[in-house]
C-alpha cells in the first residue's frame, strides 16, 4: 500500500518526530533520457530544495536485456535486439510510465526455472556484447548531469542505491554491480550517497516477497530510517520546505 512506502514511513517519522505538517513530492521517472527534463519543468513550476534520487534496479537491467520485448505507443507488443553499439535502444525509447497508463493489463509472472534460465541468458548475453558497462555509464551520466543542474541551482542532492532483485539468479549479481558501481563513482564525485544494501546484502531475501522482485515492509522500514538518520542533521531547517523524492 502507498502509505506503507519508505518515503511516506519517513514523512511520517518527520511529522511525529517534530510536530510538523511535512510534505514529500514524488516524480516517477523510467527512462535515462526524459529524467533530467522531468526535473528541470518541475522545478520551474515547484522550487526543489532537497532531492533524493533512488538509484533502481528496473531502468538497468532493461538495459542490460540483449533481446527485449515492449509495447509501442500504439499498445502493439514489439520485441526488438537491444544492442547500444548499433543504436538499437528500445528501452530508451518508449515510455513505461506513458504506456502503463493507457494498455495496462495485469502482469502474469512465469516462476518455472526454464523461464528464469532464459532471462539470466538474457542478460548474460547482453553482458557479452557490453551493454552492462553501457547501462552504468548511462545511469551515472544521467547522476552527473542532476548533480551539476542541482549545484548550478543550488538544490541540495543525496543518492539512494537500488534494493536487490533475486527473482533470477543473475539479477542480484548485476544489482551488487550497479551499486558498487555508483558507490565508487558517487565518492569520487562527491555526491551523497545512502546505501540500500550494505550488511544486509547477502540475506537480502528476507527483505523481498515471493516474486523475488517487490520489496517487504521491512524494507520500507529499515530505508525510512536510514534516510531519517541523515535528514535528521538538518531537519530544522528542511521542516519548512519539502523534499522531491525522484523514483
Amino acid at each position: 500500500m502507498f502509505e506503507d512506502l519508505f518515503h511516506q514511513k519517513l514523512k511520517r517519522k518527520i511529522e511525529n518526530n517534530f510536530d510538523v505538517t511535512f510534505g514529500i513530492n514524488i516524480i516517477r521517472y523510467e527512462r535515462f533520457n526524459t529524467c533530467l527534463n522531468k526535473i528541470i519543468v518541475y522545478n520551474k513550476s515547484n522550487p526543489i530544495d532537497f532531492l533524493i534520487f533512488h538509484i533502481r534496479p528496473e531502468p538497468f537491467l532493461r538495459l542490460v536485456k540483449f533481446y527485449y520485448k515492449y509495447l509501442n505507443y500504439n499498445g502493439k507488443r514489439k520485441y526488438s535486439l537491444n544492442i547500444p553499439l548499433l543504436k538499437l535502444l528500445a528501452p530508451e525509447k518508449y515510455d513505461i510510465l506513458i504506456l502503463g497508463r493507457q494498455f495496462y493489463s495485469a502482469p502474469k509472472p512465469n516462476n518455472s526455472k526454464f523461464h528464469k534460465f532464459l532471462v539470466d541468458l538474457n542478460y548474460k548475453a547482453g553482458n557479452f556484447l557490453g551493454n552492462t558497462k553501457f547501462a552504468l555509464e548511462k545511469y551515472f551520466e544521467l547522476v552527473a548531469d542532476i548533480a551539476n543542474y542541482y549545484q548550478n541551482s543550488n538544490i541540495k542532492l543525496l543518492l539512494l542505491g537500488p534494493a536487490l532483485r533475486t527473482n533470477t539468479s543473475y539479477e542480484p549479481i548485476l544489482c551488487k554491480i550497479l551499486n558498487d558501481f555508483i558507490i565508487e563513482k558517487s565518492k569520487n564525485n562527491n555526491i551523497e550517497f545512502i546505501d540500500g544494501l550494505g550488511s544486509y546484502a547477502e540475506n537480502f531475501d528476507t527483505f523481498l516477497d515471493n516474486t523475488g522482485i517487490h520489496v517487504t515492509g521491512q524494507y520500507h522500514e529499515m530505508i525510512a530510517e536510514r534516510l531519517y538518520n541523515r535528514l535528521s542533521k538538518e531537519i530544522e531547517r528542511l521542516v519548512a520546505d519539502k523534499i522531491e523524492y525522484i523514483q
